[in-house]
This record gives structure tokens, sequence and C-alpha cells, in this order.
């Protein structure tokens, strides 16, 4: 008998498996004002906007329309942010944008795989995708819960081996282990694309960043204190801390 198809229509989901296989979960994520301005930021939505205004080039040279990009840093440095602010932006330009966030912790990827090629279908509102593959490689050592890093179901789907994206698809993903994984993700065009190293903010960067978080002007001794010796290194999630203390 043929497969069921599960209708997908435009939205936010995180995918979730049960005795029956995969099905998507709606979900919201939170509009952001302000992470634009940050560098990780606008490259995302720099390299996205590219490719789905140039889709005709992939028809052309008759390639899968899918391209990838991989955010790595040391955690707290925005990469959750950053892209839920793509995900919203992108999700107003064009209503027809389907989100799908894949949690590496809960699902083997050869079930994404099987889930994308045959039974995913989307309504005619859907447009594109942007699927989000969250921490790859993402246990620490001596962890043994969680994703199991790199295998050939990932490398799979990366490759367009056995999978069938049938709508424009561009791949978000994030790990905080780039030194395990940069050789086998990157080692050939069509896995990632392009690789986004997370840099600390500026110090212009953590004045906007900390203006915004602690939702009021920063007096010029705090904007002093931000830029001191031993800040240098200070993420997303240490501004967020210093706003709360």
């Amino acid at each position: 008998d043929e497969e069921r198809k599960l209708q997908i229509k435009p939205g936010f989901y995180t995918l979730v498996e049960d005795a029956s296989g995969l099905k998507t979960s709606k979900i919201e994520f939170r509009k952001r004002d302000l992470l634009e301005d940050v560098t990780s930021t606008k490259s995302i939505i720099s390299e996205a906007r590219l490719f789905f205004s140039k889709l005709e080039i992939y028809e052309k040279l008759n390639r899968p329309k899918k391209r990838g990009v991989l955010l790595y840093s040391a955690p707290g440095f925005g990469k959750s942010s950053s892209i839920e602010k793509f995900c919203v932006d992108f999700a107003n330009e064009d209503p027809g944008t389907v989100v799908i966030v894949w949690p590496t912790s809960e699902i083997e990827a050869d079930s994404i795989v099987h889930f994308f090629s045959h039974r995913a279908e989307y309504t005619s509102e859907c447009s594109r995708l942007i699927l989000i593959i969250e921490d790859i490689g993402g246990r620490e050592p001596g962890d043994y819960r969680g994703s199991q890093g790199v295998n050939s179901g990932l490398l799979n789907l990366l490759d367009g081996i056995g999978v069938t994206f049938k709508l424009p698809t561009f791949i978000c993903a994030t790990t905080n282990h780039p030194e395990s994984l940069l050789q086998a993700l990157a080692d050939r065009p069509g896995r990632f694309d392009r690789l986004i190293k997370l840099n600390p903010p500026t110090h212009e960067e953590k004045i906007r960043l900390l203006t915004f978080i602690s939702k009021r002007d920063l007096t010029d001794d705090e904007k002093e204190c931000i830029g001191r010796k031993g800040t240098e290194d200070f993420s997303v999630a240490h501004l967020e801390e210093l706003a709360v203390r």
C-alpha cells in the first residue's frame, strides 16, 4: 500500500516521532527586533536571500535547488537567536515559507531522509523550505545521550542521496563542536556551501545588544565597562546575565 502522505502548510514546525513515524508539530519563533544588526545574522540572511533569488541558475544547471550553511561557535554566542531572526524575517517576506526544525538528539537522519522523500507533501501555498538542523555532534565527551555526530544518514541527506526535497530548500545547521565536524561536513561543496563562525560581538554590538536586552539606554559608565579588558570574549549569553545582575 502507498504510504500515507502528511500534508504540510506554510508555518513553523518541529519534527516529532511516534509509533506511526515522523510528524510535524507547530511551534512559535520569537520575533527578534535587533539581531539583524549582528554580523552572523546578516551573513545567514544574505546567503539565503541570494539563493532564493537565483533559483533559475539551479534550474538551468539541472541541480537540486538546495543550499546549506553551518553555524559554529562555542555555546552562548547567539546561533539560535540568529536563526530565529532569519526565519521570522523570511516568513514575513514570503507567506509560503515552511520552516521545519530537526532535533538531532531525538530523531535519526535516516528517518528524516524517508520523511522528506516519501511522507512530506506540501499544499499549493508552500513556496520554499527552510530546514533547521540543531546541534550536530551535540554531545559532550562522556555524555552518552544526544546526537551521535556525523553518520551516513546525515551525509546522504546533505549530499541528496536517496532524498528528494520537493521545494527549494535552504538548510541552516548549528554545532558547538566544530573541531570534530568541519572536515567531514565541509570536505566537498554541496554538503554545507558556507561555514559561518560566530565570533564574540564587537564593542559596538555589545552596546546595542545590552541596550536591547536591558530595555533602556546604557549609561556612559556601563558602556565603558563592557569595553574593558576581560570582556573581549563575552557572548550574548554573558550579556543577558549582565542585564539580569
